[in-house]
């Protein structure tokens, strides 16, 4: 049996060791699980399949052992003693804790996801905006040319049939890296001795914030007259704004992030940069036309499906230079699925496992029936032919399945109330979702007590057939 269980759980490992690829977001570079049935993963799965039977072996040879040979002889195996299968019992109670613990966090994670598709992340219409990483490094474009090969990728870009915007950016929101921290030095602002400048820092080009659906609340946004008049200008976010000039309007202040004096003239709205679950933070944006980077995202809004226009994209930058790559063609919405890529695993992988385990304690709780039903068939005889009814021969049968898996429904709702505070403290995209949820274990109970009634129902008819007269003869 062990040897058996051993290489199916190999062998359905091998078989879906490819399912979690399936989860991982589109990211600007690749992202590798090293998933192998390597010697340590097979010598663990061995070692596992054969300490479970041994032990699934030993402890009840231990207990016949040490049963007296002639209480067996006379036939008083077939009462079961008071504590001869408390073993049993807290295994199956273990199941059931374990069944619903997985179920209820599964919820948290379910949860979590709901809640995230409700949260403000700043910009509008994800589905519609098509990302394209590019690279400008020599010996593609000379450094001194990059703001002219800049300006026409936009260009052609914008002429595209079907696109409505079309910008350029540093950083992409909500996925994975990218973020750039530096301190700013803000005019006429005397930071704390002990506070940290440092702030956010994009650099995005004109039409960012039309090509991401972000509100401008105050002034304007980059245009293609910043780079020609050479006055650097930056954008700020509301947050920003906030922190350096509460009540005060931020247009026509200046930063510096080292590069010299930045103008602001224009404020954009509050947004979700790297979790969803953070709070509001400054963001500054640098002008990327006017200082342009080699390697940047394309941000093109689109009026109809945006994976459409890779190919007319891909032909525009061809214009522009023959050799422009076009790297991880995906749509804002598929990038920002980052964010909720430990919730969607989570909720998978651990409803599974719920399932799983379900499944395992009605099967042991049936099996662990069945077994009282034929240990206890002398005693429940004697209770028939002393005026049991049928009601109470199901009473006592079902008693035990119901005390055994009500005892895993409190230990696996004291167990799911302690996860859940782990895992939102550990895991900032549960940030949001509350800990623990009263009916989250209380519909996991119900189900579990469900199914170990069906599953003791088969038992519990056996009881109900029993013939007190072959019993006593038999006894």
């Amino acid at each position: 049996l062990g040897a058996t269980g051993g290489l199916l759980g190999v062998a359905f490992a091998y078989l879906s060791r490819d399912v979690l690829y399936a989860f991982i977001p589109t990211a600007t570079f690749p992202i590798t699980l090293p998933i192998a049935l390597n010697g340590r993963v097979l010598s663990l799965a061995a070692a596992t399949a054969v300490g479970v039977r041994l032990l699934c072996g030993v402890v009840p040879a231990l207990r016949l052992r040490r049963a007296p040979p002639g209480s067996a002889l006379r036939g008083m195996g077939r009462t079961l003693a008071p504590g001869a299968s408390w073993l049993r019992l807290v295994i199956l109670g273990g199941q059931v804790a374990v069944s619903l613990t997985c179920l209820v966090t599964a919820g948290l994670f379910l949860r979590g996801l709901h809640s995230a598709a409700a949260i403000d992340l700043g910009f509008g219409q994800p589905d519609r905006v098509l990302l394209i990483n590019t690279d400008l490094s020599p010996p593609r474009t000379a450094a001194g040319r990059r703001s002219e090969t800049v300006h026409a990728i936009l260009r052609e870009v914008r002429a595209v049939p079907g696109v409505d915007h079309a910008s350029i950016a540093s950083f992409v929101p909500l996925g994975f890296g990218g973020r750039r921290v530096s301190a700013v030095k803000v005019d006429g602002y005397a930071p704390r001795p002990d506070e940290d400048m440092s702030v956010l820092r994009i650099a995005a080009g004109s039409e960012y914030a039309a090509s991401m659906s972000i509100a401008l609340l105050e002034g304007r946004e980059f245009t293609a007259a910043d780079r020609d008049e050479g006055r650097p200008v930056a954008l700020v976010n509301a947050a920003f704004a906030r922190r350096f000039w509460p009540g005060a309007s931020a247009l026509d202040r200046r930063i510096d992030f080292g590069s010299g004096w930045a103008t602001i003239v224009g404020v954009l709205r509050d947004g979700k940069y790297g979790t969803l679950a953070e709070t509001p933070q400054a963001v500054a944006y640098l002008n990327l036309e006017q200082i342009p980077v080699p390697v940047f995202t394309l941000h093109v809004r689109t009026r109809a499906a945006p994976l459409a226009l890779v190919e007319p994209v891909r032909a525009a930058l061809r214009r522009v230079h023959v050799d422009l790559p076009v790297l991880q063609p995906r749509t804002l919405e598929d990038h920002i699925s980052a964010s909720t890529f430990v919730p969607r695993v989570g909720a998978t992988v651990l409803s599974v496992f719920g399932a799983v385990a379900l499944l395992l304690a009605a099967v042991g709780i049936h099996a662990a029936m069945a077994s009282a039903v034929a240990t206890r068939t002398r005693e429940l005889g004697i209770r028939v032919a002393l005026g049991a009814g049928g009601r109470g021969i199901l009473q006592v049968v079902m008693h035990q399945a119901l005390l055994v898996t009500g005892s895993g429904v409190v230990s696996g709702a004291v167990l799911s109330a302690i996860l859940g505070q782990v895992l939102r403290a550990r895991l900032p995209e549960l940030g949001h979702v509350p800990a623990f949820d009263a009916a989250a274990p209380g519909a996991g109970g119900l189900l579990l007590v469900a199914v170990a009634g069906l599953a003791a129902l088969a038992p519990a008819a056996r009881a109900l057939r029993v013939d007190p007269t072959t019993v006593l003869r038999d006894g």
